[in-house]
């Protein structure tokens, strides 16, 4: 889809029923149709579940459910110009 799309952002939950999104990231980016395109983990776990991933640079941005919409809304700010 992400390479039909051409999409500037992708919002990306964590627990997927078929594959998981930390499974779906890597696969992105290694990818080069789809590499360069920001990805926001968006999910209920916590920080700590997500940060290593974070850091190994497979998600672009991190946003808990729950947060105010403002916070998503800006990370797809950051990421979509």
């Amino acid at each position: 889809m992400a390479v039909a799309w051409s999409p500037h952002v992708i919002i990306m939950d964590i627990s997927m029923p078929e594959c998981n999104g930390f499974e779906a990231a890597p696969a992105l980016r290694q990818d080069q149709r789809t590499h360069a395109i920001a990805i926001i983990a968006f999910t209920a776990l916590d920080e700590t579940g997500v940060l290593r991933h974070l850091t190994d640079h497979e998600f672009d941005g991190y946003c808990q459910k729950g947060q105010p919409p403002t916070h998503l809304l800006a990370l797809i700010s950051k990421f979509a110009t």
